[in-house]
């Protein structure tokens, strides 16, 4: 009946807590439940569980907080209640992928600024117009970023989400606020995407630019959707600009096709890329999309091709199909997005 108790007993059966902390917790909860947790509610228990997975509760038995002395503990829970963006704020605290200059740089910034409640946000105070901030402060690429590095980017964040919340209080423009918001949520998908750009960071803050630079909403959300593609891994620097500037300046809406066109299934596939290029500047629209469903399929074929060859030699392919064909050799070799 009080699904409270669920999160409760929840932090109750942590081993690595010991009775002196879980006393701690107890004081931790009785202050937090009430306001992130309604207490009669009646919801399937999955609903309950998703929510005991929340890191204003689970922070207290996080591997980083728990290895905490007894004092030290007490007093960290004690900063999560003071502070007025205690969801962001968690999430940081128990990251094991930061070092603690950055950890105290990232829970400085989502400390500052005030808190007002959202017409919108019918839950508050779960809504916490930080969030963008404490993903890209835990973001396993930003952390390889030096210290002033790391700030800078992280202070791009954070200027994006306190602009979009003065401008929702102050001007009640929900498209502006959207804007604004979009800025920062493409730029930390992408500090978040640790496949495309751990090995390549020149390209990550080229992708990040081109968002900075951006003039709508929808071309930020065309920008982020094809550079936070796995399949943008397989273009040339040259090529990935060649891209960016094609996305940039379609003009008739026509942007999201261009996306499809450059991240369909066969890109891995396709040593030459011209014909992409051609197809697109011709900007015949019905071309384009007869050949984003032709490629798909090409790749599809080609992929499902791979994960029968794949790890199989050369002399079991012999025996199976014959003299291997160029296309299948292609095929063999480890499936890996290259980086350039």
């Amino acid at each position: 009946i009080n699904i409270q108790a669920y999160v409760l007993d929840v932090a109750m059966k942590q081993d690595n807590l010991t009775p002196d902390k879980k006393k701690v917790v107890i004081d931790y909860y009785f202050e937090i439940l009430p306001n992130y947790l309604q207490k009669y509610f009646f919801v399937a228990i999955e609903y309950v569980k998703e929510h005991a997975k929340s890191n204003i509760f689970n922070v207290v038995y996080s591997d980083r907080l728990a290895s905490m002395d007894i004092e030290t503990y007490t007093s960290t829970l004690k900063e999560i209640k003071k502070c007025n963006k205690p969801l962001s704020y968690t999430k940081v605290l128990a990251s094991d992928t930061i070092n603690e200059e950055q950890r105290n740089i990232a829970l400085e910034m989502i400390k500052q600024g005030e808190v007002r409640k959202h017409k919108y946000a019918e839950d508050y105070p779960t809504y916490d117009y930080k969030s963008l901030v404490a993903l890209a402060a835990i973001s396993p690429i930003l952390a390889t970023f030096p210290t002033d590095e790391y700030k800078k980017m992280l202070s791009l964040v954070d200027s994006y989400c306190q602009k979009a919340e003065d401008v929702y209080h102050a001007e009640d423009n929900f498209y502006k606020w959207s804007l604004i918001s979009n800025y920062g949520r493409g730029i930390t998908n992408l500090l978040n995407n640790y496949t495309l750009f751990s090995q390549n960071i020149p390209r990550l803050l080229m992708a990040i630019g081109e968002i900075t630079f951006a003039d709508n909403r929808n071309q930020i959300e065309d920008i982020t959707s094809f550079c936070d593609n796995e399949n943008s891994a397989y273009y040339t620097d040259d090529e990935y600009r060649r891209v960016l500037e094609l996305i940039k300046n379609e003009k008739d809406g026509k942007a999201y096709l261009l996306v499809s066109l450059f991240t369909n299934k066969n890109v891995p596939f396709m040593e030459d890329k011209t014909s992409l290029f051609a197809i697109a500047i011709s900007g015949d629209e019905t071309a384009i999309k007869t050949k984003i469903e032709e490629l798909n399929s090409q790749g599809q074929y080609n992929m499902n091709m791979y994960r029968i060859f794949n790890d199989v030699d050369e002399d079991t392919i012999r025996q199976i199909c014959g003299e291997p064909t160029d296309a299948v050799k292609k095929l063999v070799r480890p499936y890996i997005p290259k980086q350039h």
